[in-house]
């Protein structure tokens, strides 16, 4: 099974909690979902499962096209939902919820004073969809802090040392006998 990150929108380069928030692909997206499609010829996939968020879509649309094979949505692959959070950059947030920000900051994991779904929410979903949907010659494409929980549960990471990793754009990973590799950058 591989996963990858929809590609960039105008909420990440405004570096928002986009959440649920709806956020049109950049161009820059748009080619980074060309760039996976054409990486991800050289591998053995026979389906894409994604978010059923428009940027992921998007993004499998893109790629399914490409690759020439089905694509099916997931609404358990959303990203976390950061509730009143959503679409709100980093620094309206410091500004607004100063105390929340700092709480945040003490026990990411576990907080939710956003009244939304806490990391810890996130990983039991994952879990599940792990257990209960894992296939080989599957691509997953889902979102940046859902998809480091979602390797993190299926390698049974530390929540410290699932959250200590990132997923950008343009990564593509294979999670493979309870690892998960970084097999590219598809730039």
């Amino acid at each position: 099974m591989y996963i990858i990150r929809h590609g960039e929108t105008e909420l990440n380069v405004r570096k928002a909690f986009q959440g649920h928030t709806d956020s049109a692909l950049t161009e820059k997206g748009i080619q980074q979902a060309e760039n996976h499609g054409n990486e991800l010829q050289a591998y053995e996939i026979n389906q894409i499962i994604c978010s059923d968020l428009p940027r992921a879509m998007n993004t499998a649309s893109i790629i399914a096209k490409l690759l020439n094979i089905p694509m099916q949505t997931d609404d358990q692959l959303r990203e976390v939902y950061f509730g009143f959070w959503d679409g709100m950059a980093d620094e309206d947030i410091q500004q607004q919820y100063p105390e929340l920000w700092e709480e945040r900051k003490s026990n990411k994991w576990q907080f939710n004073g956003y009244n939304g779904e806490s990391y810890e929410q996130a990983h039991q979903r994952a879990q599940t969809w792990v257990v209960e949907k894992y296939s080989s010659g599957t691509l997953i494409v889902c979102h940046r802090t859902f998809g480091k929980i979602l390797r993190g549960a299926y390698a049974q990471l530390s929540p410290i040392d699932m959250m200590n990793t990132d997923f950008l754009h343009q990564d593509i990973y294979r999670l493979h006998n309870q690892r998960v590799s970084h097999i590219t950058n598809a730039s």
